[in-house]
């Protein structure tokens, strides 16, 4: 029996609370509710509300779930499984869904929940406003379902331009709900549809007759290889093509203009989708998209690739670089000996590109990272003389200084240089 998993996000002061507070009132009788969230003080949800409907409850204070404490916040979800019939997570309106839903999937408990669709709440007067911030923006892109709260402070223009913005998205929410005060139904909580991720290609005709739009949609768990993702975007079948795609360096949104492909990241966690434009007649490479998976770890080795290349090292490898005989003297509380990160770039002949991705072995990528950033980081890959136990993170770990994104990256298995 898995454990249901509810995610209320939104941007600071959109009324997640609210929202929260309306779902909980309605639980059934009897059901063993968990709840976690960033700080209760912040939450304001008052302590008659705990007592009476939320038999356990988790406080993360002071970070943010996503960035700085990723290892309680999976620990307090961790509690729950087994105690509680279902789960609420409200985050601090500064965490990113993605990393949330990220953090989770890759936990070793992954197969005991079941992350439910995930609920955005935007306050309507700022979602349709003329410059909305970019959390904003992005909570929409990934949105299953959206609450638009506060319709009764927004104006007749904010609401229709919230509206045009959520209609242009691709592919969209499946739900949105408009509201006053955090007041919405339980459709808010209802299970995506599941066998939309899995559900075979299928075709069909655009209302240009000479073409052919194919709709392909995957699973979250695959993982595609995002080289041969391009390679096979680019073959002159397609006409077009616009995607969003898990791969061996992230998430990416694909798209095919002309003769060029792009890939960039993005915070799409929900499946793995493409719209493809063919000729009609034309014999498109359909067949061969699944044969793009591609296993998350790469073996025993750290690989190191850029555009056009790679070349993979072992411990033996590593030791022979200029490095740290003990990290513990940049990095308190660490142990292990170390190669320099840029002394392991340059040994492999990558390319002084701009950004870094790493990608751990159970699948997990970085967010791009400047190389820049990175050249006082660390691959730590031996306890004494022995292999980096799992539980320090081995066999490979990436450690950069403070103040650096992905500054702590466990079992490593690739690191990519790109533009």
């Amino acid at each position: 029996m898995t454990l249901p998993v509810h995610l209320v996000t939104g941007h600071l002061g959109a009324g997640k609370t609210s929202v929260l507070r309306h779902l909980l009132a309605r639980r059934p009788v009897g059901e063993r509710v968990g709840l976690v969230v960033n700080d209760f003080g912040e939450a304001r949800i008052d302590e008659s509300l705990l007592d009476s409907l939320v038999l356990e409850h988790r406080e993360i204070s002071g970070s943010c779930v996503c960035c700085t404490a990723p290892a309680g916040f999976a620990a307090a979800v961790a509690s729950m499984i087994g105690r509680v019939d279902v789960l609420f997570v409200e985050p601090t309106g500064l965490a990113r869904p993605a990393d949330l839903v990220d953090t989770l999937r890759r936990a070793p408990f992954a197969a005991d929940l079941d992350l439910r669709p995930l609920v955005v709440v935007v306050d309507a007067a700022v979602g349709g406003s003329e410059h909305p911030d970019h959390d904003v923006l992005d909570g929409l892109a990934v949105a299953e379902v959206v609450v638009v709260n506060r319709l009764d402070r927004a104006t007749p223009a904010s609401r229709a331009t919230l509206t045009g913005r959520l209609a242009a998205l691709w592919p969209g929410p499946r739900l949105v709900l408009e509201t006053s005060f955090g007041v919405v139904s339980d459709e808010v909580l209802a299970p995506g549809d599941g066998t939309a991720r899995t559900a075979p290609h299928h075709h069909h005709h655009a209302p240009d007759h000479d073409v052919v739009v194919h709709t392909l949609v995957r699973a979250p768990e695959l993982v595609f290889g995002r080289d041969a993702l391009v390679a096979w975007l680019s073959d002159p079948a397609w006409l077009r093509a616009k995607g969003l795609v898990r791969t061996d360096e992230g998430w990416l949104e694909v798209q095919r203009a002309g003769d060029q492909v792009t890939a960039v990241p993005t915070d799409w966690r929900r499946d793995s989708r493409l719209d493809l434009l063919a000729r009609s007649g034309v014999t498109a490479p359909l067949g061969a998209f699944d044969g793009l998976v591609r296993p998350a770890g790469t073996g025993g080795d750290l690989e190191v690739a850029w555009p056009g290349g790679s070349r993979s090292f072992d411990r033996a490898a590593l030791a022979r670089l200029p490095g740290l005989a003990d990290v513990g003297g940049v990095f308190p509380g660490r142990v292990g000996r170390g190669a320099w990160l840029s002394a392991l770039l340059a040994a492999a002949g990558a390319p002084e590109l701009g950004q870094v991705t790493m990608t751990a072995r159970d699948g997990y990528v970085t967010a791009p990272v400047g190389a820049e950033a990175l050249s006082r980081g660390v691959v730590v890959f031996a306890s004494g003389e022995d292999e980096l136990p799992a539980a320090q993170g081995g066999p490979f770990r990436v450690l950069v200084p403070g103040g650096v994104a992905c500054a702590n990256v466990k079992a490593v298995a690739r690191i990519v240089v790109r533009d």
